[in-house]
């Protein structure tokens, strides 16, 4: 399966794409740090979307440190709402699902009885951090 990845050279994304490429996928790397790849550029990932052709795209890219999220909170915005509109919008004209990488930021403070899942109760009002608040409002892009 071809599996198009952004975030591919972040901190989780070199360790997914090494575990995935080990079983047997296709991994099409798709990373701010290949030089031009940036998810808050519609057009060059709608381009590169069209050209690979990939049956999933799996969605790390973020602004993902608290730190620059907070010293930052534009690009964080940028990246992790616009940017994941932007994938959200591409998969959906292909037709290409997409898996989403969140995190349990969102949920934070917890405000519900436990365990934690993707149903589990949360605000945007609740969110503490930039990060938080950000990854949150990203999930709604997908959803």
């Amino acid at each position: 399966m071809r599996v198009l990845c952004t975030g591919s050279s972040g901190f989780v994304g070199k360790e997914t794409v090494r575990l995935l490429s080990s079983v047997g996928f296709e991994i099409i790397p798709f990373d701010i740090m290949n030089g031009n790849q940036d998810i808050t550029d519609y057009d060059c990932l709608d381009s590169f979307v069209k050209s690979a052709q990939p049956q999933r795209i799996l969605h790390l890219a973020a602004t993902a440190r608290f730190s620059d999220a907070d010293r930052n909170p534009k690009r964080a915005h940028d990246t992790n709402v616009a940017g994941t509109e932007n994938v959200a919008m591409v998969a959906s004209k292909y037709h290409v699902p997409v898996v989403y990488s969140s995190t349990g930021t969102v949920y934070m403070p917890v405000m519900g009885e436990m365990p934690i899942t993707e149903d589990f109760p949360t605000t945007i009002q609740q969110q503490m951090s930039v990060f938080g608040r950000t990854k949150r409002l990203g999930v709604e892009e997908i959803t």
